[in-house]
């Protein structure tokens, strides 16, 4: 072959580069290389779970009693074994939903927690950090428990001392100023009594507005007063004091007597009791409270808060007479031509110089159909007007 006997074309190699595009270019051979890697990973991980189901050494979870394999899997301190899933749920619902720290093992009666490493091996970024800080405050509030105050803003925790009443957010991403005792902020609070900024109809609405839509959605604590927050799962909420109620009448519980034990369609209300149920939608119920507060809370507001902007009346005119503003009128089109119908003529006949007269046949008289004095436009189309007629646009 002849191309294999000349020398290759000289190719030229990038050896000295700008170091803008050198950089760029490490970094996009490393996000490569890492991408390649939880490729292979993933497709080693497939594998081993083929392997263990081939095998029917697969393990069952704890919480949800699926089949995984063991690299799949977490443990608590005791040995009982869950799936990594099972976990995150478990730790995002207690960080974020419940607002404790103590990750307690999912079997019912195992006292032990999870390990530090299991937690940082399995647990996202954001969920350790939560998990982390939310050590951090019972350890403040166990020992500085009046102490403590939360931005109403952001919610950020910090310590206050009990004589001051000017709270200064430290959070960097909030740093407003506010009231300790009625969380008003602090420049409509200078130089006024908490009663005196009360007063004001626009600050105390808004303030009785967003107490009464926090109400519908937050529960509180029988015991101890914090407040829970339902984002899914079943009525039976539980706090970190270690007790129980129902998320619908508010009443302490101990077990699942309390709701309907009855069969029936989801969402629709029991025939035979007056339980409350166990399972609901939270965003209904909040969305549905919500819609009763906000008229009530329109009704109430100053005229000055609730009225809308000024809306100029609308000119009238007597009937009749010429409108001052030009109107927009399509244009019409001239009537086509009168057109007559096409008549039916018969076919000619085909006289032959031999007149077989087995093959001749007699045509019908043509038929002439009354033509009634109707629109042209009105006909139909083969007869109608000529293209050339319609004005083109």
């Amino acid at each position: 072959m002849y191309f294999l006997e000349n020398d290759r074309r000289y190719c030229r190699t990038y050896n000295s580069l700008e170091a803008s595009v050198q950089k760029e270019l490490t970094f996009y051979q490393q996000k490569a290389k890492e991408w390649a890697e939880h490729e292979d990973f993933l497709l080693a991980l497939q594998v081993n779970e083929d392997e263990y189901k081939k095998d029917g050494q697969l393990i069952e979870c704890g919480c949800c009693f699926g089949e995984f394999a063991f690299e799949k899997m977490t443990q608590c301190s005791d040995g009982h074994l869950f799936c990594k899933e099972c976990l995150v749920k478990y730790a995002q619902e207690a960080v974020f939903g419940s607002g404790k720290s103590d990750l307690s093992c999912m079997e019912g009666g195992c006292p032990c927690s999870y390990p530090v490493f299991e937690l940082e091996k399995v647990l996202p970024e954001n969920i350790l950090c939560k998990y982390y800080e939310r050590q951090a405050e019972e350890a403040v509030a166990a020992t500085c428990a009046d102490e403590l105050v939360r931005c109403p803003f952001c919610n950020f925790p910090a310590l206050l001392d009990k004589d001051m009443s000017l709270f200064s957010c430290p959070n960097p991403r909030c740093r407003k100023e506010s009231c300790r005792k009625c969380h008003v902020q602090w420049k409509q609070h200078v130089g006024k009594t908490c009663e005196e900024v009360l007063e004001r109809d626009e600050i105390r609405m808004r303030v009785l507005f967003e107490e009464r839509m926090t109400a519908a959605r937050v529960r509180k604590c029988v015991k101890c007063g914090t407040g829970l927050v339902k984002s899914e799962g079943c009525n039976r909420m539980s706090c970190r004091c270690g007790s129980f109620m129902c998320y619908l009448c508010r009443e302490p519980i101990t077990g699942y007597n309390h709701f309907c034990q009855h069969a029936r369609s989801p969402g629709a209300p029991c025939r035979h009791c007056r339980k409350c149920s166990l399972w609901t939608d939270p965003t209904v119920r909040s969305n549905t409270k919500h819609s009763h507060i906000q008229p009530i809370a329109d009704g109430k507001r100053p005229r000055a808060v609730q009225a809308p902007l000024f809306v100029p009346p609308r000119p009238r005119y007597p009937p009749g007479a010429p409108l001052p503003y030009p109107q927009v009128i399509m244009p019409r089109l001239r009537p086509a031509p009168y057109v007559p119908p096409l008549q039916h003529l018969p076919p000619l006949n085909n006289n032959n110089n031999n007149n077989n007269h087995h093959h001749q046949h007699h045509n019908p008289p043509p038929f002439n159909p009354h033509q009634h004095n109707l629109d042209v436009m009105d006909m139909p189309m083969h007869y109608g007007p000529p293209h050339r007629y319609y004005r083109r646009f």
